[in-house]
């Protein structure tokens, strides 16, 4: 038997985790320079959603490019503080040159 030739047959079971809620949004750092309502428009997360970690990604790509259009590089840092028994997460983004 040619090993290049052989199949292999895998069966996985996929266990989603426990699944948070966003509670709130804030902006720290730089963020005092765009309007609220814009750095809340880069996200595509509304509080009560599933905090999604692509959406999240997503939303620091966002972050970053409206600022970028302002002249200024800088980088996003997320904390999020996570609510066990409410299952909730309060995020805040930290923007910093």
């Amino acid at each position: 038997m040619n090993l290049k030739d052989a199949e292999v047959v895998l069966e996985l079971t996929v266990k989603a985790g426990k699944q948070y809620r966003v509670k709130d949004m804030t902006f720290a750092g730089l963020s005092t320079e765009l309007p609220q309502a814009d750095l809340r428009q880069a996200f595509n997360i509304q509080r009560g959603d599933i905090a999604d970690a692509e959406e999240i990604g997503v939303g620091i790509a966002n972050l970053r490019t409206l600022f970028q259009r302002k002249g200024k590089d800088v980088y996003v840092i997320p904390n999020m503080t996570f609510d066990d028994a409410a299952s909730t997460v309060s995020l805040q983004f930290d923007i910093e040159k």
